[in-house]
């Protein structure tokens, strides 16, 4: 689940923790972010109030453990 908010940050969450998984700040500067869209497992589609789109790319925490 992904929840944005109106101090422009990006959260993704595991619905059975109440931490997040990951956490984008400032994804709009310092815009309100308004709608949020998963477009691959690792980029989420963003718009906000200073009228652009961002992709955010995040990274999968399996990926990082398993490379350790």
């Amino acid at each position: 689940m992904t929840s944005v908010s109106h101090d422009s940050t990006i959260k993704v969450w595991d619905t059975r923790s109440s931490i997040p998984l990951h956490t984008v700040a400032q994804a709009h500067g310092e815009e309100k972010i308004l709608c949020v869209d998963w477009s691959r497992s690792t980029e989420i589609l963003s718009g906000g109030t200073d009228n652009k789109t961002s992709c955010n790319v995040i990274s999968d925490r399996r990926e990082e453990e398993e490379e350790e």
